[in-house]
């Protein structure tokens, strides 16, 4: 892919710009960055640095979420809603931006499933029923993200990649399409 006067992402193999997220990003624009590495290395072979500041050697830059530089780009996710985001490029630079507001957790949700069981059996003066379901089951550990994180800069970055073949049909490398 080229950005603006023929700076690349990736050229002959060889990668042309790092990823720059902030220094404490959210789940999901960390989330973004390292699917942006891994799948851009899945199409092209060349492993993209994750940096909190741009490269002085990289020729261009991604910025995943909102960061120091993306202010200065005067970028601001305050009309992002509900997964919306903003895809921008400039001479040396590509802008994969969203809201990615981290959801926070009730306090509840921090007790221990048995523990959250017997708060409720309190409570309503029943016995919790379906072992399956109740509180706190909407947090992904191997994704590091709940589904409540907004995830506008993720969204940016699959459409991106969207934009260069890349296809997922189901979950796993087996059902990939990467060009």
């Amino acid at each position: 892919a080229c950005l603006g006067a023929g700076e690349f992402i990736v050229r002959d193999g060889k990668p042309g710009a790092d990823i720059v997220i902030a220094a404490q990003p959210t789940r999901s624009a960390r989330l973004a960055a390292l699917e942006l590495q891994a799948n851009i290395q899945k199409i092209s072979g060349a492993k993209l640095e994750i940096v909190t500041s741009p490269l002085a050697n990289a020729a261009a830059h991604i910025y995943v979420g909102r960061s120091a530089f993306t202010d200065t780009l005067k970028m601001t996710d305050a009309d992002l809603k509900d997964g919306a985001f903003r895809i921008s490029s400039g001479k040396d630079y590509l802008l994969l931006f969203g809201n990615d507001a981290d959801f926070q957790p009730p306090a509840a949700w921090k007790l221990s499933r048995e523990e959250q069981i017997k708060q409720w059996d309190a409570l309503t003066g029943e016995k919790f029923g379906h072992p399956n379901l109740g509180p706190g089951r909407s947090y992904n550990p191997g994704l590091g993200i709940w589904e409540a994180d907004e995830r506008g800069s993720l969204n940016a970055v699959y459409e991106f990649l969207r934009g260069l073949g890349a296809r997922w049909y189901y979950p796993g490398e087996i059902r990939e399409c990467l060009k």
